[in-house]
């Protein structure tokens, strides 16, 4: 057996890994903290923060709206997506390229020229502090990645299993369905997954487009900041911090459980 080199690579890896992850894992313990101001170390434990936080209505009505338009931004982000991937797929390599990095501006562009221009658009739509204008500006933003994570898994699986369905005599709607789409269900996951967290984190469109009445969980925190630092936010935080972790977790699952279920029908 050969034995493993540790690099200097590796070391720094490593403890970057453990800086990170222990930055982001400080969030629960000072959530439990009994202080009415963010501390560390803890002198005294107490959940009195998690109770504010689940009996304030405005943080349940900011949570509802995080909800409602992460979900409306994912499904339409993933149709527009999957439409655009299979249309990119289509072109020949050069073309396929040119349109590939145009559909990923928003993700090389900076944030705030972003949002300045949504900001133009919507307010030329008339949709600026609408629900609606929110979802198109998210939608647009999250696009990149489900385009991204979409055309990764259509390079894996190639076109030879389309061509041979429709060799077969199977349509090339029909070929999709039953060849291409349950092949292309991992990408779909992750894509969704990418989308549904974009659109819940974002914060810098979001305070251009919208006023105080169309209030989500970023904008509720970004304002919690600027009054005062409450450890409420931090609860807030590692509830965060936990669902995201098992939301992963439960994609792992199902896509090992997807994998297995894939070999034995080999």
């Amino acid at each position: 057996m050969r034995k493993r080199k540790f690099s200097i690579s590796n070391v720094l890896t490593t403890i970057t890994l453990v800086v990170i992850l222990l930055s982001i894992l400080l969030v629960i313990p000072v959530s439990l903290s009994a202080s009415t101001y963010i501390t560390f170390p803890i002198t005294q434990f107490s959940s009195q923060w998690y109770q504010d936080l689940f009996s304030d209505p405005e943080w349940a009505f900011a949570f509802q709206n995080s909800i409602i338009i992460a979900i409306c931004t994912t499904i339409l982000s993933l149709l527009f997506g999957i439409m655009i991937s299979l249309g990119l797929r289509e072109l020949s390599n050069k073309i396929q390229t040119i349109f590939y990095e145009c559909f990923r501006l928003p993700q090389s562009v900076p944030i705030i020229v972003t949002a300045i221009s949504m900001y133009a658009l919507l307010s030329r739509l008339h949709l600026n502090g609408t629900y609606l204008g929110l979802i198109i500006c998210h939608t647009m933003v999250a696009i990149p990645f489900v385009v991204s994570a979409l055309m990764a898994g259509l390079s894996k699986i190639g076109d030879q299993y389309e061509m041979a369905a429709r060799n077969l005599g199977a349509g090339r709607l029909q070929a999709f369905k039953d060849i291409v789409l349950p092949m292309l269900m991992p990408s779909i996951g992750s894509a969704a997954l990418f989308a549904f967290m974009t659109s819940f984190d974002e914060i810098a469109i979001t305070l251009f487009v919208v006023d105080p009445s169309v209030m989500t969980i970023p904008m509720k925190m970004y304002n919690g900041i600027n009054q005062q630092i409450k450890p409420t936010l931090a609860a807030l935080s590692a509830l965060i911090i936990v669902v995201v972790a098992l939301g992963f977790i439960l994609y792992g699952c199902i896509q090992l459980y997807i994998d297995k279920k894939s070999e034995r029908r080999i």
